[in-house]
């Protein structure tokens, strides 16, 4: 600041600085709420593709079980035999598909 101004110039040139340096912490302050923000969005978005993946999971859990009804259909026209053999066949099936939606619903760790 210019101490060879007048009293009343020193004051405006004063407050022209105060004011410019609250105009550059707020700039400032807005720059590290960016950034934080960021990371808010990150684990947003790691939330909405956890719940996404659960729902893919669920509607492929759906979909077995529909199969699975449509397969129990078809068994009852078959003779005894068959449909034995062929309810042998379901069940293993069936127990795979669950036990591949429960691995992936561990994430893929195996225990």
């Amino acid at each position: 600041m210019n101490t060879n101004l007048p009293p009343a110039a020193q004051r405006e040139a004063l407050n022209a600085d105060i004011t410019s340096t609250r105009a550059e912490l707020g700039r400032t302050l807005e720059a590290i709420a960016a950034k934080t923000q960021v990371k808010t969005r990150a684990g947003e978005a790691a939330r909405e593709t956890a719940v996404e993946m659960t729902h893919k999971i669920s509607d492929g859990t759906g979909k077995a079980r529909a199969e699975a009804a449509s397969w129990w259909h078809r068994l009852h026209g078959l003779p005894t035999r068959q449909r034995l053999s062929a309810a042998a066949v379901l069940a293993g099936a069936l127990s795979t598909v669950l036990a591949v939606v429960g691995f992936r619903r561990k994430g893929g760790r195996r225990s």
